[in-house]
């Protein structure tokens, strides 16, 4: 009977033991799996101080910002490579920062216009290229980019406007120093590169040809005023529409005349004129050389 009981106690203190050590088990792991969430929790929460104030911000992953990290590094080699001052060892410099984040189809690029004496002509000439950036379009499915920017050529005759398009496809890479984003641009191509001041190189061509200032003012004059026309008969009949709503909240209005929109008229083709012919006349006056060259 003293055996029974002993055997039943004992079996009594190895359940117990065992649930212990089963809860003791559920504890440590549910401890350290909480844990583990907290750090991880921890770890995607970064501060950014504003000044002296700690702002909390999230940490993403890269393909939630694959989209804006993509124009980021678009735009960016866009401005090491198509920056540029008279400045052979500046010249260099943007160039290295540009090749970390292109492959070879931008080396190739760059050996092209310096085989053609571009940039020795930026020396030469003391030309300051900047670039400004419009829009960049990317396709996330197929990482593929179209940039679309202009650039601004000083120089000390002239300043010109150039319209620059070009694409292209990233592929992902380890991020460095050189390549914070971690992208590298493949198969890089220029769409587009095209002077937006078409106007100089016209009147050199005319000049050429014997034709007078006179006449290349009244040809481009007459085709500028021909525009303004088109843009006056297609508004007016909306301003009149806006102002006559206008005028009806009053008690005591005046009537609309038409020589009121005549007068804006004449006042809007004369500012025109005195800008457009100002310019004209001093590109009709150029040496046609200068305006020639770059063909």
């Amino acid at each position: 009977m003293v055996i029974k009981h002993l055997e039943n106690k004992i079996r009594l203190v190895g359940i117990i033991c065992t649930a212990f050590l089963v809860g003791c088990i559920i504890i440590s792991v549910s401890s350290i799996w909480t844990a583990r969430t907290m750090v991880t929790d921890a770890q995607k929460k970064v501060y950014v101080l504003d000044g002296n104030v700690p702002i909390l911000v999230t940490r993403t992953t890269m393909d939630e910002t694959l989209d804006v990290e993509a124009k980021s590094h678009v735009e960016m080699f866009h401005h090491y490579f198509f920056t540029l001052a008279p400045d052979d060892k500046y010249i260099r410099y943007t160039m290295e920062k540009a090749m970390y984040l292109v492959d070879e189809t931008g080396l190739a690029q760059y050996n092209t216009l310096k085989e053609k004496g571009f940039y020795s002509n930026i020396l030469g000439t003391s030309a300051v290229f900047s670039i400004f950036c419009d829009s960049i379009s990317f396709d996330k499915k197929n990482m593929e980019f179209t940039y679309y920017g202009r650039q601004r050529i000083e120089r000390r005759s002239n300043i010109l406007m150039r319209e620059l398009v070009t694409a292209g496809q990233l592929k992902r890479v380890p991020r460095t120093d050189n390549n914070p984003h971690g992208l590298l641009i493949v198969n890089w191509r220029t769409l587009l590169n095209k002077d937006i001041e078409q106007k100089t190189k016209s009147i050199g061509v005319r000049k050429v040809m014997g034709a007078t200032e006179m006449q290349m003012l009244v040809l481009l004059n007459k085709d500028f005023i021909k525009r303004l026309l088109i843009a006056f008969i297609l508004i007016c009949p909306i301003v009149y529409y806006v102002i006559q709503i206008w005028l009806d909240n009053f008690a005591y209005k005046t009537e609309l005349s038409w020589w009121i929109f005549a007068l804006a008229f004449v006042i809007m083709v004369v500012i025109a004129l005195l800008c457009v012919s100002a310019l004209t006349w001093r590109a009709a006056t150029a040496n046609p050389v200068n305006a020639l060259k770059s063909e």
